[in-house]
């Protein structure tokens, strides 16, 4: 259960209010910081932040610009990199709310591509990450957007498509369809500035990922095929790393399922206070 609970909005250097939640538990034993994925909002977590809670372990949560309760026009993005200035302003918020706290990050999706990223560009910043479905590469159902050329974002790139898609229809772990805050379509510009711009900056840098890295996926995620957790476990520098594929899971692990949220409680407390797992390993 929370000590502190607040819900509030900061500034962006380009004039966005960042919508942003935290939940504190008495006596934090570090502090979680998480991101969303594509189309969806912080909200979208409340049972992931009530298990960390319990753990002993504060949740920062933030919509992304252009999502949710934040500013910015809705589901777009001008920058790739404009999430990670947005993930880096919460990060130290935490850091100076919670001084003396690890602050780790945890990643879903297209949340977990941005906590990656993160990791690469602000290692000193974070005691290690966790990447739940991380959409780290070009996933499968989103490729037929960007087949013509690399330049169809930045030129058409005020085109929207709907995420009400069959691959979108499959998720396995419930319907988005009564949540007033979840998208219904992006840009075509957020597409190729995340898994186009954003891919091709972050490939040569996988190897600045030197963080404690806790990388999950399901088996049978219809979204971003378990493929790209094992192909970025494999280029990653960090030595201290562990990729679990769970057997008979979908994408969405984080949707009240006990088990992964035990795991990564169970992996925030080796590795809290500097300690864990000193070589890589796949489970």
């Amino acid at each position: 259960m929370a000590e502190i609970y607040e819900q509030g909005t900061i500034r962006t250097n380009d004039g966005l209010n960042i919508f942003f939640r935290r939940d504190i538990p008495r006596h934090p034993k570090g502090i979680v910081v998480l991101l969303h994925t594509l189309a969806e909002h912080s909200g979208r977590y409340d049972h992931a932040a009530a298990e960390l809670n319990s753990a002993g372990y504060g949740v920062y949560r933030f919509d992304c610009r252009g999502h949710g309760r934040s500013d910015g026009p809705r589901g777009d993005v001008r920058d790739f990199f404009d999430y990670i200035f947005d993930t880096d302003m919460i990060v130290e918020h935490a850091h100076n709310a919670c001084p003396g706290l690890p602050v780790f990050l945890l990643g879903h999706s297209m949340g977990g591509f941005v906590a990656a990223a993160y990791a690469a560009e602000h290692p000193e910043k974070i005691a290690g990450e966790i990447i739940t479905g991380a959409a780290i590469r070009m996933v499968p159902a989103l490729s037929f957007l960007l087949s013509e050329t690399s330049s169809r974002h930045r030129e058409r790139g005020d085109e929207r498509f709907s995420l009400v898609a069959p691959c979108w229809k499959e998720n396995d772990e419930g319907s988005w369809n009564d949540d007033r805050y979840v998208l219904d379509s992006v840009t075509v510009r957020l597409a190729g500035n995340v898994w186009l711009s954003g891919a091709d900056w972050f490939q040569p840098r996988m190897k600045d990922v030197v963080t404690p890295l806790l990388i999950l996926h399901g088996e049978d995620d219809w979204f971003v095929p378990p493929e790209a957790s094992r192909w970025f476990y494999e280029r990653v520098s960090s030595p201290d790393r562990l990729l679990h594929i769970y057997p008979k899971r979908g994408h969405f692990l984080l949707d009240a399922d006990t088990e992964v949220l035990s795991d990564i409680t169970a992996w925030l407390d080796e590795h809290r206070n500097g300690t864990g797992n000193p070589h890589g390993s796949v489970v």
